[in-house]
């Protein structure tokens, strides 16, 4: 059960960076699209919202891979992997 769940919270990790990559790309053709077009209000939001998803960029990319570098620990450790791959420093 617990490694069903740890699947599934990684999986929507994973989804949700995807989502993020796709609004990154909305926003700058949206942009690219609206530039002499449209009111200023308009421009504005269109730029703080890619302004913001460029933003949370990072914290995605970090928590994704902390996420996934717990679970590969705390998953050796469960299975006894820290004695067959000799990282005895850990124990």
């Amino acid at each position: 059960a617990a490694l069903i769940s740890s699947i599934i919270i990684n999986c929507i990790d994973v989804l949700s960076f995807c989502c993020n990559i796709g609004v990154m790309k909305f926003c700058h053709r949206q942009y690219a699209r609206l530039f002499a077009k449209t009111t200023l209000n308009a421009r504005y939001q269109v730029r703080e919202a890619n302004d913001v998803a460029h933003a949370l960029f990072p914290a995605y990319i970090s928590g994704l891979v902390f996420k996934i570098l717990i679970a590969i620990f705390t998953w050796a450790f469960a299975l006894g992997g820290v004695e067959k791959i000799g990282l005895y420093f850990l124990n």
